[in-house]
């Protein structure tokens, strides 16, 4: 807000059910230059090279064509007090961003 740096907020629902549009928004915002120039994305596969990462995400060694789609699995796996303890670290966050706090 009000500084240099651009900033796009993107709901994890919109980017997987419209990746591509929803990545060539982002590239375009953060990689100007790059703008224009063809993704390698076709509808919700998109093509991931190897990386030489030391650590990180167990995904980040994963490559070649790769499917984007929606997880839900996290609005109805919490149970309990796990549930509870979310919404005690996260519940104003979530109505913030438009996600309930009981399931989907």
């Amino acid at each position: 807000r009000g500084g240099s740096v651009p900033v796009l907020r993107v709901r994890y629902e919109t980017l997987t059910a419209n990746f591509e549009p929803s990545l060539r928004v982002i590239r375009d915002l953060l990689l100007p230059e790059h703008a224009g120039r063809p993704l390698e994305v076709v509808g919700d596969k998109v093509r991931l090279r190897p990386v030489h990462s030391v650590s990180g995400n167990p995904d980040r060694m994963t490559s070649g064509m790769l499917t984007v789609r929606p997880d839900d699995r996290w609005r109805v796996g919490l149970a309990g007090r796990r549930r509870a303890a979310v919404v005690a670290i996260a519940g104003f966050q979530m109505v913030r961003y438009g996600y309930p706090w009981t399931g989907a």
